[in-house]
């Protein structure tokens, strides 16, 4: 049987702007080779069902009781129409409990196929900054900004200059972070947005020069940590989980979970291997994991 819908969803990594792309702050986001997959074809009863990257269904909404995946499920329902007579199959091809966009790729999936608004499902929804809800269809990474006064954010695709590439790599901490606590938190803080919109914005202009360099790019990212953790009142990642490794390294997203970010023009097997002697299992070099 034709399905009616087969389609990728990337995920996603936010290189800077951390909890201020939630403001204004003009924000580099990745999009990422891993993502997931919506199949959807008719039913003769309503089948919604997700599986992991081992092929294990970790959901299935008929065999659940209520959780806040099936109220979920059944918001949108209500919600925007969804069409009930058709099973949908998502399927992930990355570890869960890394965060890199289980629910913003859902989002971005079912947005896509009823040709619902994205970011007010995701308003709706999460109350997120929607940066994550851009990168669902791109491939390569991009500068996101809320703005106000308009309906949908900005959304501009950029790049990462190649000799750099060589220079990134990225860890999974095994910590979770609650993103929505910590927008919370973050909701409780004077601060002048302005000034950290327009730092942000010049330390993202660094960074993408043509003619920056793995010595420049740790410059402004260290800038952009001490800015972040002053304003914030949270200790850098190179001064807690981080602080054994020798190599420059930064926080991504909400802090403290998730991925972080190492750059050096150190070998990558010997960057591999402190990281690992570390306990830090999980690496990727920028090719593995991001898309452009």
């Amino acid at each position: 049987m034709a399905p009616l819908y087969h389609r990728k969803a990337n995920g996603k990594l936010l290189l800077t702007g951390e909890y201020f792309v939630l403001d204004g702050a003009p924000s580099i986001a990745l999009t990422l080779s891993f993502g997931q997959t919506l199949t959807v074809v008719p039913s003769d009863h309503f089948q919604w069902r997700c599986y992991d990257m081992e092929g294990q269904c970790w959901f299935d909404f008929e065999s659940v009781s209520m959780n806040k995946e099936k109220q979920l499920i059944e918001e949108l329902i209500e919600k925007i129409g969804l069409n009930t007579k058709a099973s949908y199959r998502f399927t992930i091809d990355f570890d869960r409990r890394w965060g890199l966009g289980t629910s913003s790729t859902f989002l971005g999936l079912i947005s896509d196929f009823t040709n619902s608004n994205p970011y007010e499902l995701n308003q709706y929804f999460f109350k997120g900054s929607g940066y994550d809800i851009a990168c669902c269809f791109e491939h390569q990474p991009i500068i996101y900004q809320v703005d106000p006064n308009l309906e949908i954010p900005k959304v501009t695709q950029t790049i990462i200059p190649d000799h750099i590439k060589n220079c990134l790599y990225f860890i999974y901490t095994g910590q979770k972070q609650n993103s929505k606590q910590a927008i919370e938190n973050y909701r409780l803080r004077d601060i002048d947005q302005d000034q950290i919109r327009q730092s942000i914005e010049d330390i993202n202009a660094q960074l993408l020069a043509p003619s920056t360099s793995s010595d420049l790019w740790i410059e402004q990212l260290t800038e952009h940590e001490n800015l972040i953790s002053a304003s914030l009142n949270i200790p850098k990642i190179s001064e807690t989980l981080m602080k054994d490794i020798p190599y420059f390294t930064k926080s991504l997203g909400a802090w403290g979970g998730d991925f972080v970010m190492c750059v050096t023009e150190q070998n990558e097997d010997q960057v591999k291997k402190t990281f690992e002697s570390k306990g830090f299992k999980t690496f990727f070099n920028f090719n593995e994991l991001i898309l452009g």
